[in-house]
């Protein structure tokens, strides 16, 4: 055990047990054993996990990790051992607890849906063992639905770990099956008690294989853009995750905080400056985003043997920086040698890795005024995704379409912008949280294409969600205010060549010039 990660674990256990000595005890393989006894663990743990306090995960990053490492080595002893599946038959664990009403609509909403849970998940093989708790949660607050869950788990897939921690644990007769942080299940059924004719409502879930539910390309895909091959990997992606969810604050904090305890050349230490590129340009500090990510090209460039598709995609991110500064010819450079890198591994430019870069060319040649080579470029991108079959759901065909949307616009073809503006938006409203910013830009996309054609009450019922969204994202000093001042101004110039004035016609449709509609920076695809 190295030294730095026992002496976090002496920290935590001084902290809460500087007068019980006889619990000090600092090895790894006793983990679960302390997770599972009546502590400050379990409880604080789980919390920080669910509500992603930041100090706390950190705090007990060495756990996660020996608690994740424990679970997996007994998830394989048993697996192999026969003891978790009884001859290749599904099993049956059981979860009582009480949640909030609009928690379980949000599961009677979502059947058939796939549900992840943020922390650790104890379970039991005794069916009575969860009424009881879901019984005794609710009795200690009213206002709380008692829920049964009932999971089944398919017997041999390939599935994050989880095992029977009966061996660890004070309360042995519980049967108790442990799931690791990040479990997916997915919503079979939903029988609310007043149909069950019992004191609790029934969830029934099935637990997903990594290879048997209709997102496993997207999620692999996104897997493939992380390293994870060891504890500060983990951290740096979960870090990922927070930034991906909208969290930028907490990530950028916590991307800060692993930076300065990862050697200076290593991989994940070129991770976190990817990651503080990605948010500094979110927040439009470009120079400041070039700098990150120069940065970690170099680090990964250093290494050997180097990974040609990963530092390819690097110098796509660099070369998105440099975009969003308005630097295009330096943009240019850095996708095409992104694509060279790409093209030395596939020897083909038809390759799905391909797309998004081909992508961020079209958007230097839209930004440039050439809608041609724009719009080829968007159309090449699509037919890649289309032939490499990606999955339709996927972000990406959000930007893309909105890309084709956008030079159709420039180009005055505004039918055809509406079609792929729409599609953007029907796709991204599937996909994306409500509050996600490149859904913001869709809406005000297509009431851009709709005020053109001067039907304006389309258009504002669109720029009403365009600002709906963006009240939950953006401040007033957003650095992209003033080009989303010049485009509303162009508009608006624009809409006033009809019979209404300038200013009569923007009360028409809602338009004010404080208005902000950041529109540049999710062109680019990552």
């Amino acid at each position: 055990m190295s030294s730095k990660r026992n002496t976090v674990r002496k920290t935590i256990y001084d902290a809460f047990y500087q007068h019980q000595p006889v619990f000090l005890h600092l090895e790894a393989e006793f983990a679960l054993w302390w997770y599972s006894k009546e502590s400050f663990f379990f409880a604080t743990l789980n919390k920080a996990l669910r509500t992603f306090d930041i100090d706390t995960i950190l705090a007990f990053r060495v756990f996660i990790r020996d608690i994740g490492e424990l679970l997996h080595q007994d998830f394989v002893t048993q697996r192999d051992q026969g003891t978790l599946w009884n001859n290749d038959e599904d099993i049956f664990v059981y979860r009582g607890q009480a949640i909030s009403r609009d928690i379980l609509n949000q599961f009677d909403d979502n059947k058939g849906e796939l549900v992840s849970f943020a922390n650790f998940i104890s379970t039991s093989r005794k069916r009575e063992t969860a009424i009881f708790f879901a019984e005794s949660t609710q009795a200690l607050n009213q206002n709380l639905e008692p829920i049964l869950f009932e999971m089944r788990l398919p017997a041999r897939q390939p599935v994050k770990p989880f095992a029977d921690v009966s061996i660890y644990s004070q309360f042995s007769d519980e049967n108790e099956i442990l799931f690791m942080i990040g479990t997916i299940f997915r919503i079979d059924e939903v029988i609310k008690k007043e149909e069950y004719e019992q004191g609790f409502t029934i969830v029934r879930l099935s637990l997903i294989g990594d290879n048997d539910y209709d997102l496993s390309e997207v999620v692999n895909d996104l897997k493939a853009t992380r390293i994870n091959t060891n504890l500060n990997h983990h951290l740096v992606s979960f870090a990922s995750i927070l930034e991906e969810m909208g969290e930028y604050d907490k990530a950028e904090r916590y991307y800060r905080q692993l930076i300065n305890q990862m050697p200076q050349d290593s991989y994940a230490r070129a991770e976190c400056l990817d990651g503080l590129g990605t948010i500094a340009l979110r927040n439009g500090k470009y120079k400041e985003a070039i700098d990150h990510e120069i940065q970690a090209v170099q680090i990964y460039e250093s290494h050997e043997p180097q990974d040609l598709l990963f530092i390819a995609k690097k110098y796509n991110n660099l070369g998105i920086a440099y975009g969003a500064s308005g630097n295009y010819s330096k943009a240019l450079l850095h996708f095409q040698r992104s694509n060279e890198l790409k093209y030395c591994l596939f020897h083909t430019y038809q390759h799905v890795d391909m797309a998004d870069t081909f992508d961020n060319i079209g958007n230097c040649y839209e930004f440039e005024g050439d809608f041609d080579q724009a719009e080829e470029h968007f159309h090449f991108a699509l037919a890649i995704r289309i032939t490499n079959n990606m999955p339709r759901r996927h972000p990406d065909f959000v930007k893309n379409y909105m890309s084709l949307g956008n030079v159709y616009g420039h180009k005055k073809m505004f039918k055809q912008a509406i079609f792929y503006h729409q599609k953007a938006v029907n796709l991204a409203h599937d996909v994306l949280p409500f509050d996600h910013p490149l859904l913001g830009v869709c809406y005000n996309n297509l009431g851009e294409d709709y005020a053109y054609m001067s039907d304006y009450v389309r258009a504002k019922t669109y720029f009403d969600k365009a600002i709906e969204v963006y009240q939950f994202t953006y401040g007033s000093d957003h650095p992209e205010m003033k080009c989303t001042q010049d485009n509303i101004t162009k508009m608006v110039t624009a809409l006033s060549d009809c019979s209404s004035s300038a200013s009569s016609l923007s009360i028409i449709i809602g338009i004010s010039i404080s208005v902000i509609v950041p529109i540049i920076t999710y062109l680019w695809c990552r």
